[in-house]
């Protein structure tokens, strides 16, 4: 096996590796979302019974012109504090979901770039090619590394037309072999597969 060939199928490993990652960092910030809603929903049911307790409390000591003991006093106390820090974590846990909310739009351009943006160069390569639809297929198959007999089984065909479509193709993209083929995509395969890190480590 070429020096060129396994770097290609290292290049294809780390993009699948970076695209497996980014998909168990979104569920994983999917699931944080919907924990951290219901908590926050919660949160809000909590926040309102108190509320509500306290405003029925004032009212019943105003129309009665009673004053305040001390453990009345307390307990309103208490009360209200809870409001307030209630209302304090639904508001911290609003500002998380929209950062995970944020975070989620993120990642999800990061995959569609690594689903779209080389298939789509691959295909800008092959119309610029000419290539027909059997040699278009027989292209991507060699790219996977896939060998003239695996072509063969996959297309339903011989491997003597595998062999033909492959020649025909490789005049067209001006190369001799597959392992130069793999060469001319090569570049653009890393910098695709690359397009994950930077996102990476800034979360």
């Amino acid at each position: 096996m070429s020096r060129l060939y396994q770097w290609f199928r290292l290049a294809n490993g780390r993009f699948r590796g970076h695209y497996r990652e980014i998909m168990a960092r979104q569920n994983h910030t999917d699931i944080n979302a919907s924990v951290a809603t219901v908590v926050m929903w919660g949160m809000g049911a909590a926040a309102l019974f108190f509320l509500q307790d306290v405003v029925l409390d004032i009212s019943d000591h105003l129309s009665k012109q009673e004053g305040y003991g001390a453990g009345d006093l307390l307990h309103l106390v208490f009360e209200i504090l809870s409001v307030a820090l209630l209302a304090s974590g639904m508001t911290l846990l609003f500002t998380y979901l929209r950062q995970l909310r944020l975070r989620n739009e993120r990642q999800s351009q990061v995959l569609r770039s690594l689903r779209e943006d080389f298939d789509e160069h691959v295909r800008f390569r092959f119309e610029e090619w000419g290539l027909t639809g059997a040699e278009a297929d027989v292209a991507l198959l060699l790219l996977r590394g896939a060998s003239t007999a695996e072509i063969a089984e996959y297309r339903k065909c011989s491997a003597g037309t595998v062999k033909v479509h492959s020649h025909n193709l490789f005049q067209k993209a001006g190369v001799a072999s597959r392992v130069e083929l793999m060469g001319v995509f090569l570049d653009e395969f890393i910098e695709v597969g690359m397009k994950a890190e930077p996102e990476n480590a800034v979360n």
